[in-house]
């Protein structure tokens, strides 16, 4: 029985994604975890898997497509599946492609659907502006199930901060861990979270904001949400 499919950099193209797809079709397939990272599949290859990951027979729970030369065309594809009553999605990973603003737009669509159950999502360097942070606020704002998010090395700033503080403040958010890793965040994002964390309605109990010039001044502001008693964060970098 294959519990898992290493198939990572193993120089496969969108030909071989029509056989992996046929896979997870099988009856009672026993895949849960599938790694295809770097390999370029691009958005054809991900078109032909989608018709495995949306089969009734799908038991698929971890899915790593970084860095497979995907475009926003592929979060359309995405989206769908895990619209899918079947779908038994709880990771997924579309990190080191170039989805840009308008991939998250059609991801949005799967996410705040209610057979999604997505817990952990990586978007790392994924080309997103503060513009994608509205649509990723909104996707927080009605998944319910979303615990984990990376926005690592995309072009958030400041005014995305506050966009996804906007989502965290909703009470369906229960987001616990956040890694907004060389964001282009300063103190003014400091001072935004700081407000969440003082909410009773706080999740947050990991938080990363390395390689951001937050300054003295931005983790002063930090301490004062840290310091609340509404705090539940338990690791910060």
């Amino acid at each position: 029985m294959v519990l898992f499919y290493r198939l990572g950099e193993s120089g496969i193209t969108a030909d071989s994604c029509e056989i992996v797809a046929s896979a997870l079709r099988s009856e009672n397939s026993p895949l849960i975890n599938l790694e295809l990272q770097n390999n370029n599949i691009g958005d054809e290859g991900l078109s032909l898997l989608s018709t495995g990951l949306a089969s009734s027979h799908c038991n698929l729970a971890k899915l790593r497509l970084d860095g497979c030369g995907l475009q926003a065309e592929s979060c359309k594809i995405l989206a769908s599946v895990l619209q899918t009553g079947s779908s038994s999605l709880i990771e997924l990973d579309l990190s080191y492609n170039c989805l840009q603003d308008e991939g998250v737009t059609f991801l949005h669509a799967g996410l705040t659907s209610s057979c999604c159950r997505l817990e952990k999502l990586r978007l790392v360097k994924c080309s997103l502006t503060k513009h994608g942070c509205i649509w990723v606020a909104s996707s927080l704002q009605s998944c319910p199930t979303l615990m984990a998010l990376d926005l690592s090395h995309n072009l958030v700033t400041d005014e995305g901060m506050g966009k996804l503080c906007e989502g965290f403040m909703s009470p369906q958010c229960s987001l616990s861990c956040l890694r907004v890793v060389a964001c282009h965040l300063t103190s003014e994002s400091c001072e935004l979270l700081a407000n969440r964390l003082q909410s009773e309605e706080s999740s947050l109990m990991k938080l990363k904001l390395s390689y951001n010039n937050l300054t003295d001044q931005g983790v002063k502001l930090l301490s004062e949400g840290l310091k609340s008693s509404n705090s539940k964060i338990e690791t910060l970098e």
